[in-house]
Order: structure tokens, then C-alpha cells, then sequence
């Protein structure tokens, strides 16, 4: 059965040096912004829910890239959304500091609906994203899972 809800899903996202200075489970969402990017030509944007496929992961920030239209492959959306979590302050930090969140889409194969590009920054919250540095850069490797994905 095909979903009609392409979900890319920021489900954690956390921040450690030697303790952990943000987390992020979306039941009770911080400040989190949204914006649409200069390419985007649909008017979705991130928005909270929780997804069947993922229930155990309870509320999700979700993204739509393909919308049901009626016909078998849906219709293809050009999301250029993005999500700014709240300024974390890391400023009297010392040490390695490391990023971890889950990604995931629920479409599973065999379409590639889930092969859907996600692109994570880490920027200086004073200087602004002229200072956007990417952490993460890539597709989606598998549909119907959550992969975690942690740097530093």
C-alpha cells in the first residue's frame, strides 16, 4: 500500500560535552522556527505529528516531499524548508562537542519516494547562517526506518 505522507523526521536532537546541553523529544516543542527556502514552490512547510509507521518514536517533525494526488506516483514536491532549532549556547563549553537526531521516512521500497535529501547545519547563532557550516549531507539511505545519525 503506498502512503500518501512522505515524512522525513527530525525526532532528537542532542548536543553533548561530557553532559548533554539540549534534547529534543517534540511533546512539549521549544522554540523551534521554520522558514521556506528561495526554491520551494509548494506552500508545506515542517509541521508536528506523529506517523503510524513510527509510533514509537510518539511526535515527529515531519517535512512533505510528495502529496497525493490521485494517480500512483503522487505528485512530486520541491521542499526547501527549513527548521532552526533554538540558539543553544556553547560558548563556556570546553572539549568535543557532538551532535546526534533519527531521520527517517516511512515510505519504504520498493519506490524511492523515501530518497529524500537532508541537509543539517551548525552555525553561530549570534553571526548568523553566513557562518553555516554543513554537519550532515546526504539521502535518505533506506525507506520505512529511523537511522541515527551523531557527529562531532
Amino acid at each position: 500500500m503506498k502512503k500518501t505522507l512522505l515524512a522525513i523526521a527530525v525526532v532528537a536532537a542532542g548536543f553533548s560535552a561530557n553532559a548533554q546541553l539540549f534534547s529534543e523529544d517534540f511533546t512539549a516543542p521549544q522554540a523551534w522556527s521554520v522558514a521556506q527556502g528561495p526554491t520551494d514552490t509548494d506552500t508545506n512547510n515542517w509541521f508536528f505529528a506523529t506517523v503510524n509507521s513510527f509510533a514509537s518514536q510518539g511526535t515527529m517533525v515531519i517535512s512533505e516531499s510528495w502529496q497525493d494526488n490521485g494517480t500512483a506516483l503522487g505528485l512530486a514536491l520541491t521542499p526547501d524548508n527549513f527548521l532552526f532549532s533554538p540558539v543553544i549556547d556553547l560558548s563556556s563549553v570546553t572539549g568535543t562537542v557532538a551532535v546526534s537526531f533519527k531521520a527517517g521516512s516511512p515510505e519504504a521500497a520498493p519506490s524511492t519516494f523515501f530518497a529524500e535529501y537532508l541537509t543539517v547545519y551548525a552555525y553561530d547563532g549570534i553571526l548568523g547562517l553566513a557562518t553555516a557550516t554543513p554537519i550532515h549531507d546526504e539521502a535518505l539511505p533506506s525507506g520505512g526506518t529511523m537511522d541515527t545519525y551523531t557527529y562531532d
